[in-house]
């Protein structure tokens, strides 16, 4: 959004603002005013408020219900995300003075408030909350109902609001667009008349260029994310095993097909875990070599209590059942007792393991790395 701004004195002198009050009164009475003393952008507002039969002595309030917010709010989701971090940035320069920043919606719902009812505006603190509408049709001649219209920034103070309950309030706003160019919000800020200075409007604008700048990148940032997602998906699906390595030799990718390939050591095999699509999974290790002959099954398979001797009272979980959605890694499988090996063909097949001293199967899903040491013919 490219702005050209000419920095004027904001606050009105005390003729200046009877000499709009007088004028406003004239107007919401139907009787011709001398064009001067409105500024174009006012009196056009006052015009399309006159045609909408908004009355000036009494806005109307509109706020959605709880649950017609949340999916308002769950609709500019990404716009309130990337909104916060500036609306914050902005009122900690502004909090002293009183001042509100607004965030609302193409509809002129507002999205989100930062500022409490000790810095009240002088406007009913019930119509500027999350829910109401501020556009023209209920609120008259407003920063934010009028930014809508006008697609600029601009500022409406004190008078130049067509409702009178809006009169003791000074509102700067700047409309947001998309990267597509689409208007999607206002931002605005909002205080008492008397606290206005030159710097709001300005603060506003630079605001809302802040935003859509940050709304460009989260943007791209997602559709990358989208794009990897989509091609991981495609690799992990292929039938032929794929791998990258650095320069150094180190497995720094695979699909699911490279890992039931490759040969492994125990380094390895945790960088497969970790680069793989279970990488949130648990990482279940166990080096047969140097476990028992007599251990192995039921650390393998684990056991209910009183499977035997010396187990531990209530049972214990296997490493399969431990690894459970993730990686299990055998190293030194080629030193694994014959008569285990067969259970375990067995469990890999049938994906269910049984505890020694139960005949209770136990479904599992895993995926096994096995190492050795010895060659093969």
């Amino acid at each position: 959004m490219v702005v050209w701004l000419l920095i004027k004195r904001i606050a009105m002198t005390s003729e200046k603002l009877q000499v709009m009050r007088k004028t406003w009164a004239e107007y919401a009475n139907h009787k011709l005013v001398e064009p001067q003393n409105i500024r174009p952008h006012v009196a056009n507002s006052w015009q399309r408020c006159r045609k909408l039969n908004v009355d000036p002595y009494c806005d109307q309030k509109l706020i959605i219900s709880p649950k017609d917010l949340k999916q308002r709010m769950a609709q500019f989701k990404d716009l309130i995300t990337v909104a916060l971090p500036t609306m914050k940035n902005i009122y900690n320069f502004v909090r002293e003075s009183g001042f509100k920043v607004v965030l609302a919606d193409e509809d002129g719902y507002v999205l989100s408030i930062m500022g409490g009812p000790e810095n009240s505006a002088n406007a009913d603190d019930e119509q500027m909350c999350a829910g109401a509408n501020w556009s023209e049709l209920y609120k008259g001649t407003n920063a934010i109902g009028t930014c809508l219209v006008e697609r600029q920034p601009l500022l409406i103070h004190a008078v130049e609001h067509f409702c009178e309950t809006n009169h003791l309030m000074t509102c700067s706003a700047a409309p947001i667009h998309d990267p597509n160019g689409k208007l999607i919000g206002v931002l605005n800020l909002t205080g008492e008349y008397h606290h206005a200075n030159d710097h709001t409007l300005g603060m506003v604008v630079a605001g809302a260029n802040a935003i859509e700048n940050q709304f460009r990148l989260h943007r791209t940032n997602h559709k990358l994310f989208s794009a990897y997602k989509y091609s991981e998906t495609i690799i992990n699906t292929m039938s032929e095993g794929l791998m990258t390595v650095d320069t150094k030799g180190i497995v720094t990718q695979l699909n699911e097909a490279a890992a039931h390939m490759v040969e492994t050591t125990a380094s390895e095999a945790i960088s497969i875990h970790t680069l793989g699509p279970r990488r949130d999974k648990p990482f279940v290790a166990i080096n047969c070599s140097a476990t028992p002959e007599t251990l192995i099954e039921s650390e393998l398979f684990g056991y209910v209590d009183g499977a035997f001797t010396g187990a531990s009272k209530g049972g214990k979980a296997g490493k399969f059942e431990m690894a459970d959605g993730g990686t299990l890694f055998l190293d030194e499988i080629g030193d694994m007792p014959m008569y285990t090996q067969v259970k375990l063909l067995r469990v890999i097949q049938e994906r269910r393991v049984s505890r020694v001293g139960s005949s209770t199967e136990i479904p599992v899903n895993i995926r096994i790395i096995a190492a050795t040491r010895w060659k093969f013919p």
